[in-house]
């Protein structure tokens, strides 16, 4: 099977009636729903899903849930009959899924993960609250509000939750630090946390500068314009668009990140919904930058305006589109707060490439769309361009002529295989150990690092992973129930080593560190550079 990392979309629940299920969906969202509802139905129907609700949570055999429980599965039954990206977002989870998108939250700033039940601080946002409160790298949280939090009903989510809360409120947070004896305690008080889409931004050669896009927020085009801005003076004259992993966002903000490219009026997408109204997203023809050679890097899991952003590039000729196809997903969705505080993401249109593309794959059954990422890799399609099967045989044309294809998802210009190391089973269980090891091995030696290393340029020139550094990685994932296998240890050794090295890298220097390293062996970033420099 494919790795799991890719498999994005997970299924829903079973079906139950479907037109009670659409009734409920619509009903929750009164300011929506009456409106909807009365078309439907008249205004009679939702009396009868009341009744129908109120005697199974009386009478039915079984327990089932609260009602809470059975409304959630009524809608779940009219989205999987829609499509697959209209959700339901319960109360509970809808503040943390906007703040996704958002640009920012409220919280005491820190980035972690969850070790044997103990949560471990990679980094305190810099400038945020728990750095101001004294929290740092390498400290371990063993306490919030003088109450024990660790052990196995620590999961990743509550430790949001727990965390996260009002600016201004204060939380006692009691932590552990290698070298001091006994836990010490720091009040932090909640502020504005900002969360970015840049991941990185730099020179990757002196005159080609490379930026990561995560996705695309609230704030992602002005992240992305204060980027290019440095990197133009610092002498930039091409660039590279590394939208791999990129799952989308608002559209707005790739379009006005486009409109940067163009310096004259141009179609970068249209939307036409369900009675054919169409909207057209134009450049103004007025960049505040100048752009030279483009390259944009995709792959399987670059997805909505990803996608967007890429057609418009590639139907006007603009850029070069590099890597494996993208997702595949079309469909526009518009969000409603319901009167519970949950959510509702209903798709509204679909849109279509400059060249009248529309990119979203077929969706007849949910099951097969939740596999598809699993039926391309066994097809073999992430391997050989060869391999690609297009859902629709159409031809459209770019500016210049080049043929180009929809129904699916972007097809490259330049096609770089998945990396073979996916094949190696050995080294696909202990590479998710690489950032665990690599984090313990730095808090040990961290004053060295950073006495030792000023810049992120001056670490990738002179500090390598030993191999008896790499001996004592393969002995703690043996540790973790990786069985050692020397064979396959031999064909993906110096990935570990070039994994462990930019996890060391992003304690020092961030997310930047750790594209600085990974980058320097990355094959489509090769590619990129080469095409670039012809």
């Amino acid at each position: 099977m494919f790795p799991k990392k890719l498999n994005i979309w997970l299924p829903f629940l079973f079906a139950l009636v479907l037109a009670s299920g659409m009734l409920i969906g619509f009903r929750m969202n009164r300011a929506f729903s009456t409106r909807v509802a009365s078309s439907m139905t008249g205004g009679e129907g939702c009396g009868r899903i009341d009744e129908i609700l109120r005697i199974i949570d009386a009478k039915y055999v079984d327990k089932i849930g609260d009602r809470d429980s059975i409304e959630e599965l009524a809608i779940a039954s009219v989205l999987e009959n829609l499509d697959p990206h209209s959700a339901f977002i319960p109360a509970r989870d809808l503040q943390a899924v906007n703040d996704d998108l958002g640009g920012e939250f409220e919280g005491v700033g820190i980035e972690f993960f969850l070790n044997h039940d103990t949560i471990n601080i990679i980094q305190a946002v810099s400038g945020g609250p728990s750095e101001i409160a004294g929290i740092r790298a390498g400290d371990k949280i063993v306490a919030v509000n003088d109450t024990a939090f660790v052990g196995k009903r620590v999961q990743q989510d509550k430790v949001v939750r727990t965390l996260r809360g009002p600016k201004g409120s204060k939380v006692r947070i009691g932590i552990l630090r290698n070298g001091t004896a006994g836990t010490q305690t720091f009040t932090v008080t909640r502020d504005k946390i900002p969360t970015f889409s840049v991941d990185a931004a730099y020179l990757i050669q002196p005159q080609t500068g490379y930026i990561k896009l995560s996705k695309f927020g609230e704030k992602t085009y002005d992240e992305f314009m204060q980027a290019a801005e440095t990197l133009n003076k610092n002498g930039m004259k091409s660039l590279i668009i590394d939208l791999r992993g990129n799952g989308g966002g608002y559209l707005q903000q790739a379009t006005r990140i486009l409109d940067q490219f163009f310096t004259e009026k141009k179609l970068l997408v249209y939307t036409v919904g369900r009675d054919g109204d169409r909207m057209d997203y134009t450049s103004k023809g007025h960049p505040l930058l100048q752009f030279g050679k483009v390259a944009v890097l995709i792959d399987e899991s670059s997805a909505s305006a990803a996608e967007i952003m890429s057609g418009a590039f590639q139907d006007h000729d603009r850029a070069t589109i590099i890597g494996r196809r993208s997702f595949g997903k079309g469909l526009v969705q518009e969000q409603y707060e319901l009167g519970d505080g949950s959510g509702l993401r209903v798709t509204v249109a679909r849109y279509y490439t400059p060249s009248g593309r529309c990119i979203q794959k077929p969706y007849k059954g949910r099951k097969n769309y939740d596999e598809d990422l699993d039926e391309r890799y066994k097809h073999g399609e992430f391997s050989s361009i060869d391999s690609l099967k297009q859902s629709d045989t159409t031809k459209y044309r770019t500016d210049n002529g080049r043929i180009v294809f929809g129904g699916g998802g972007i097809t490259p210009d330049i096609f770089v295989p998945i990396d073979e190391l996916i094949r190696n089973k050995y080294y696909a269980e202990i590479a998710g150990l690489t950032s665990e090891f690599s984090y313990n091995y730095f808090s040990k030696n961290a004053t060295d690092f950073k006495a030792k290393y000023k810049t992120v340029e001056s670490f990738a020139a002179n500090f390598s992973i030993s191999d008896e550094l790499l001996g004592n990685f393969v002995g703690f994932a043996e540790t973790n129930k990786v069985k050692r296998n020397p064979a396959q240890l031999a064909t993906c050794s110096n990935a570990l080593k070039t994994r462990m090295k930019a996890y060391i890298a992003r304690q020092l220097f961030g997310e930047k560190g750790f594209y600085f390293v990974m980058n320097a062996q990355d094959k489509t970033i090769e590619k990129a550079l080469q095409t670039l420099g012809k």
